[in-house]
This record gives structure tokens, sequence and C-alpha cells, in this order.
């Protein structure tokens, strides 16, 4: 039986920052379940832990390996 609904098309992103903003919103409001417990360690709530996540990517004092955060070391 064939169906004239279209399928959503899959899409692979890898990393954080190369979610679309509706996206990561998204993930914040409706499934901060979903955020790793490593991020969600650098604030209380998920928004401020994302905003917390990537000025500390863009200053280099973390970095992001396979879903984890880690200090730099030296820094």
């Amino acid at each position: 039986m064939f169906s004239n609904k279209s399928l959503p098309a899959s899409n692979t992103i890898v990393g954080f920052d190369s979610l679309p903003s509706n996206v990561l919103a998204y993930l914040i409001e409706r499934h901060p379940d979903q955020i790793p417990d490593k991020i969600m360690r650098l604030a209380p709530n998920p928004a401020d832990a994302f905003n917390r996540f990537f000025v500390g990517l863009a200053r280099g004092h973390l970095t992001a390996s396979n879903h984890d955060v880690s200090p730099v070391r030296g820094a």
C-alpha cells in the first residue's frame, strides 16, 4: 500500500553549535532531559547552561568531544 504522505528528511548534525537556532530552542524548551549532564551542570537552567557552553567554547575554556565537555588543561 502506498501513501501520498511525504516522509520527513533525516539530517545529521555534529555538535550543538551546528544546530539551527529553532532546533536548539526546541531542545531547550521541550526536551531539556536530552541535554548532556555535563552541559547542564554549567548553569541551573538549560538556556543559561548552553549560553555558558558556547561562551566557554568560543573563549577556549572548554573542548567538546563526543558530547563531552571538559576543561582545557592549562587554561
